[in-house]
Formats: structure tokens, sequence, C-alpha cells
């Protein structure tokens, strides 16, 4: 297809410090460059960089990085020079936009051809949306629980559409050292503004203005040298009068995500308002918790009005997918509050292990996605005939993967291509190797 040979080149000038290190997206291959979580500090003569590529197979992928700047403007010269017809019609790489080539030679370092290079160096994770990747519509932030600095967190989180970024940064008190640190994530506004509350003393910030605005947010926060006291002003009165003090009702709320992907470490955090003497933590209507889940309460600081404690599941699959309720006991009264968590649906992925066909061998096809992928093999022949599994030939499925075992290796019957397809209800997938 003509769009397939399209090379387009774009370098985005920007005007950051020599001092500044910018931050990029960086994945090896990833269906659409949205799909990459994963972000690092680039050097500091180095911007972000998105290719787009096309396999022998046919299928597309994106690679994400940093690369040195002169190299991608190198790069790009080389690929312009390529697609250039009209010697006068572009003076650089950065006035052509999107260079038109019908040369394959624009090649990556394993034979896959380059349809789009691109560079930037605007904001933190400028390259998400380059090379012509669908733009994404949540707002993304930074998430990690307990690091030195937001520049030790490399993950990033997708927030859901009424979530905020935020950032607690504050003294740990479990650490002899008392040293600072910080959490960050997608949390909703309300908890966020309970946080506040249970953290008086430290720095809790909910963003939404840009993508990982909880990078720098409390950048400018030390700690006080002591708690700082609330001083409450009186209105004078004319004669003696008796006040009846009102307490607010105990408020609690779990802040977490609705879905999370299949296998995903996730955790839901309930806050209290005041804090609570005692949390515990039901699923499913039952005290028992599925197992690979932990509960931690947190300690507060003097002063505090609002407590909170931790739900912690490793492994996100259908045994902790449910209903979560966290029951508090404040001051003798018991409140709780209900938060059920899904798993996301995903499309389907497949892969196929070739190994050295000898007299008897092995394909192992591995795939991902949820609801979990039925997996089916198919054969078509060199020789003529119609497609089907031919004989001597066994399968052991598990899950994620299905291994097909060659017994004895006939050219005859089984020379020819091999697919292997995953399919759920979001989507297929099919992946295909030749023997021999």
């Amino acid at each position: 297809m003509a769009h397939f040979i399209r090379f387009g080149f774009l370098v985005l000038a920007l005007h950051l410090t020599a001092t500044e290190a910018i931050q990029c997206l960086s994945c090896d291959s990833v269906v659409e460059a949205r799909d990459c979580r994963r972000l690092v500090t680039c050097g500091s003569h180095e911007i972000c960089y998105v290719r787009r590529l096309i396999a022998t197979n046919l299928k597309q992928y994106y690679k994400l990085g940093c690369t040195d700047k002169n190299v991608c403007i190198q790069e790009q010269k080389q690929m312009f020079a390529i697609g250039k017809r009209d010697t006068n019609k572009y003076s650089s790489p950065a006035e052509s936009g999107a260079i038109q080539s019908h040369d394959r030679k624009a090649r990556d370092t394993n034979g896959d051809m380059t349809l789009c290079l691109q560079c930037c160096e605007s904001a933190d994770g400028c390259n998400k949306d380059l090379c012509g990747s669908p733009p994404t519509t949540n707002r993304r932030c930074l998430t990690c629980d307990d690091v030195l600095s937001p520049k030790d967190c490399e993950r990033l989180q997708e927030c859901s559409r009424d979530e905020f970024c935020y950032v607690h940064k504050g003294i740990n008190q479990n650490i002899a050292t008392f040293e600072i640190r910080h959490d960050l994530g997608c949390m909703g506004e309300r908890q966020c503004n309970a946080l506040k509350l249970a953290y008086p003393q430290a720095c809790v910030v909910c963003c939404n203005q840009t993508d990982l605005c909880n990078y720098a947010a409390c950048d400018k926060w030390m700690p006080a040298a002591a708690p700082t006291q609330v001083a409450f002003t009186t209105r004078p009165t004319t004669k003696a009068t008796t006040t009846i003090p009102t307490t607010p009702p105990p408020q609690v709320v779990i802040n977490g995500p609705d879905k999370d992907n299949y296998m995903n470490s996730t955790q839901l955090t309930c806050v209290t308002s005041p804090p609570a003497q005692s949390y515990t933590w039901k699923f499913n209507g039952t005290g028992t918790l599925p197992k690979g889940i932990t509960s931690q309460q947190i300690g507060i600081q003097a002063g505090s009005v609002a407590g909170v404690d931790t739900l912690q599941i490793a492994s996100l699959t259908e045994a902790q997918m449910g209903t979560y309720t966290c029951v508090a006991t404040i001051n003798g009264q018991t409140v709780e509050q209900s938060h059920f968590l899904g798993i996301n649906g995903e499309k389907p992925t497949v892969h196929i292990e070739k190994p050295p066909v000898s007299n008897n061998f092995a394909m192992q096809c591995q795939v991902t996605g949820y609801p979990v992928p039925l997996i089916k093999w198919d054969f078509i022949p060199d020789s003529a005939g119609s497609h089907g599994i031919p004989p001597g030939v066994e399968f052991s499925d598990e899950k994620f993967q299905s291994t097909l075992f060659v017994k004895t290796y006939n050219p005859t019957d089984h020379t020819g291509m091999w697919y292997c397809k995953a399919s759920n209800v979001v989507g297929n997938a099919l992946a295909q190797v030749h023997v021999p």
C-alpha cells in the first residue's frame, strides 16, 4: 500500500536550557506510541524520538526513547536525501514536513523499514503523539510509591477521566533517617483533598493542567522545623454564651482505579476523617481477602485530621476482581465504603517462537490479552491441498500459550505456513511462520 512507504520527518525546535535534561518515553516495540509506559531521563545533549517501522510481515510498530540531537538531525538529512526528487523543493529536513520516498534503504538495524522518524524536545514525554500514533485522551501521570525523587520514577499511568495527577512529598517516619520521600500517581480530587488533611505538614498537590504535571509540583517544598500551629480567632461577645460543639460525622472514601490491566500491581487507598483506630477490609462481603493482597495502615502525623490505610494487590487476576470494602472504626463508630475493581479488556497480541527444524521439533505460540484469548492453530501446505492440521502433530495448551509438537517431521506433510490465532471479545490477532 502506498502509505506504507511514506517517511515523515520532523524536528520540533525548542528552547530547553543545557542544564535541563528532558524525559522521554522509552520502549523497544509497542503497537502504538501511547502504549509506552516507561519514562527515562535523557542525557544533556539528547532529545526524544519516535520511530515507526514496518516488519517483513507488514506489521507496524513503534520505537521510542532518547537520541543525540545531532544524530537525529543527521539521520533525517540522510533519509531526506533518499526521498528528495526536486533539489530545489526543500532547503532542510525541518522545512520538508513529511518526505515521501519509494526507496527501501531506510531500514532499522534488524532489517525492518522505517516509515517515520520524528524528534522533539518541547516537553517531558513529548514523543507520545508523534509519527501518526493516535493521541492520548486522558491525562498521563508519573506513578511510583516511596521514591526519593520524581526523577527516580520511570512508570507512567493513564488516569481515568475524573482523576488528577498527584504527588505526596513528606518525611517517611518508618525510615530511621527520616528521609523525604515521594508518592506519585492518579487520584480523584475528593480523595486528594482528604490526603491533604491526613498530612497537613507535607506537600500534597493534585493537578491536571498538563501530562506529568506531578513531576515538579512539590520541588520547592521543604519540611517545617516544627509542627505549625493553627490560630483560631474568636469574635468578642458582650455577654456570656454557651457553645455546644458539633462533631461532623465520620467520612470514608476509597481511592483507586475502577479497572486495571490484567496481572498489573494495583493499590486501593482508604482515607478516613477523622483518623480511625482500626481498619479492616472485606472482599465481596466476606472478611477473607484473596491471595496476593496485603493491607497496611499508614502512620499519621500529629495534628492530622484524617487517616489512611492501603490495600496492595500484587497481581490482578480474576481471583482479585470484585468489590472491596474498607471498614473503619472511629471513636467507637463503624463506617465503611465499597469500591469495585475490574480488569480492562485488552486486544490479543500473538508471537510464535520458531525453533530450528529437525526430525522432531516444537513451536510455541505466546499470546497476551484479556479476557484470556482462545488460541487456535492452522496450516497451509506448500504442496497442493487444503488448509488444516496435518497428521503427526500434537498440542499442549496452557494459559496464554500453546505449544505445537511435530513428532516426526515429514517435508511433504509439514512444509508450509503455520498460523496461530488468538481471539477474545475485544479482538483478534494472527501470527505466522514458514516451515522449514
